[in-house]
């Protein structure tokens, strides 16, 4: 059974409307909401999390600001990340007409360009092989010897705490 695509509501003829695609820019929201620091289009988050990185002396990167929170916690998990830039990537790839008529072209690209900025920050690009990378910021350990970013549903522009770093060594 075709159940469609999820852009099939902007239609290519004269039948699509300026409500039928007031709805993408609400999808895309919930995208923006995840977003850190400030630099989206939610009124209510702020900055957040801006010494991500900079405190963990057994690191090699010291600027993990910026990507994209996982769920309604604060973590961020590079694979799930990586996953949601890809399929934004290639539905812009499939359905470029379709963004340019919702208007949404530029707002999209700045949200994969957001992500993929913060993942090039997550190794070091300029080295002849990458035998590091980061692959997590936050904890989700249960032992309770670290702040417990899955338990911790507080605000996200109230964490004071130092973040933890989960690397990936000879990937």
């Amino acid at each position: 059974m075709n159940r469609g695509t999820p852009l099939d509501f902007l239609m290519e003829d004269e039948t699509m409307s300026f409500s039928s695609v007031r709805g993408w820019p609400s999808s895309t929201y919930f995208i923006e909401a995840r977003k850190l620091p400030k630099h989206n289009n939610v009124s209510w988050r702020g900055n957040s999390c801006l010494n991500d990185g900079k405190s963990d002396s057994g690191i090699i990167f010291k600027d993990l600001v910026g990507g994209y929170y996982d769920a309604g916690d604060a973590i961020k998990f590079n694979f799930p990340q990586s996953f949601a830039m890809t399929m934004l990537s290639w539905s812009l790839i499939e359905y470029i007409a379709k963004y340019e008529a919702a208007r949404e072209l530029n707002h999209i690209k700045e949200i994969i360009k957001w992500g993929t900025d913060y993942f090039l920050k997550t190794f070091n690009s300029t080295a002849d092989s990458i035998d590091r990378l980061v692959m997590q910021v936050g904890s989700g350990d249960t032992s309770g010897q670290t702040p417990n970013s899955h338990y911790c549903w507080m605000c996200r522009e109230d964490i004071d705490y130092e973040r933890t770093v989960a690397e990936c060594h000879n990937c």
